[in-house]
């Protein structure tokens, strides 16, 4: 339980589609149960650089869907207790998509949709019930009532969070009783063990994908080394 709340991102079929299952298959065999898909796309003014080069390389071994589609059933099938994606909304106008969403909806625990409007009224209902609005940390709604929320610590992914305790009191002050998901500029250990007591989950992302597209074995042990300060910690 101890490495329960930290979610690894991954890229499908990044950096290479063997490299990615690599990744994977070592995830798992290191206690690390949850994990966060994300569907590739170019043109999100939240990725910084190295998220969408990694999307531009995911891209060039296949179309999106297709590529998002094998590698979540190859997730699924490495027994992950908890997968989060991230899905653009307009996936959500491919019907032959959200059919194979639906029918593996049972897998996945949350669906993180950072372009969608909270009242956008074609969500399907099968996700709404799992939806995690996505709010920057200086930027979250006062009226209560939220179930799930992704809360974004700095502007873009890759970004350096410069205020770890300014983020942490927005977040405590504004939401309670909810699943909170932290991500965007979690690039130190200092910041994995510093919110790890008071979030659900924390995602780690740009960092481990930037180790990913320069060498997989400094991934590797960039995650063993996260694993080792974690029980160092609890």
């Amino acid at each position: 339980m101890l490495l329960s709340k930290i979610v690894f991102l991954c890229i499908p079929s990044f950096p290479n589609p063997c490299l990615f299952r690599k990744y994977i298959s070592f995830l798992k065999r290191q206690g690390f149960g949850s994990i966060e898909i994300y569907f590739p796309f170019i043109g999100s003014i939240l990725d910084g650089s190295t998220i969408r080069s990694s999307c531009t390389t995911s891209l060039s071994n296949g179309s999106a869907y297709g590529q998002f589609i094998i590698c979540l059933d190859f997730i699924i099938r490495k027994n992950f207790v908890k997968v989060f994606t991230i899905l653009p909304v307009f996936t959500f106008e491919d019907l032959d998509f959200l059919s194979f969403l639906y029918y593996r909806d049972s897998y996945i625990t949350g669906y993180i949709v950072p372009d969608i409007d909270p009242y956008y009224p074609y969500t399907p209902t099968f996700i709404k019930s799992k939806i995690y609005h996505f709010y920057h940390y200086s930027n979250l709604p006062v009226i209560g009532g939220i179930r799930n929320a992704y809360i974004s610590l700095s502007n873009n992914t890759g970004s350096i969070l410069n205020n770890k305790h300014y983020c942490l009191s927005y977040i405590k002050s504004y939401i309670e009783n909810s699943s909170i998901i932290v991500g965007f500029g979690v690039r130190r250990i200092s910041h994995i063990t510093y919110f790890y007591k008071h979030v659900d989950y924390i995602i780690i992302g740009s960092k481990v994908i930037s180790f990913l597209g320069r060498n997989i074995y400094i991934a590797l042990r960039f995650i063993k080394y996260v694993k080792t300060k974690i029980k160092e910690n609890w």
